[in-house]
C-alpha cells in the first residue's frame, strides 16, 4: 500500500495564547489527507528538538505556535516538517 502524503490546511482563526503577550500567537491547523481531504486524527507533533508537544484531535486539529519548526508523524503517512507562519504551511 502506497503511503499518502498529508497536507496542512489552515483554519480561519488565529488565536492569541495570552492577551498580554502578543508575540505568543498560535494557529489552529487542520491536518488532512492531500487526496481524500479526510482529517488525519491522532498525528504526533514534535518540536525542533524532537520533544512530543501534542497530537491532532479526532477532527485533525492541532494548535501550532507561529514561527516555530514542527515535525508531524502518523503511522499511515510520510513524516512532514514545517514552520508555522502567517501565510501558509
Amino acid at each position: 500500500m502506497k503511503l499518502l502524503r498529508f497536507c496542512l490546511m489552515l483554519l480561519a482563526a488565529v488565536v492569541s495564547l495570552s492577551a498580554e503577550a502578543q508575540t505568543d500567537i498560535t494557529k489552529q491547523v487542520l491536518l488532512a489527507d492531500s487526496i481524500t481531504k479526510h482529517p488525519v486524527s491522532y498525528a504526533t507533533v514534535y518540536d525542533a528538538d524532537g520533544t512530543v508537544i501534542g497530537r491532532s484531535d479526532m477532527r485533525g486539529s492541532v494548535n501550532l505556535r507561529k514561527g516555530l519548526e514542527y515535525h508531524i508523524s502518523h503511522i499511515g503517512y510520510n513524516p512532514k516538517s514545517l514552520i508555522c507562519d502567517d501565510i501558509a504551511i
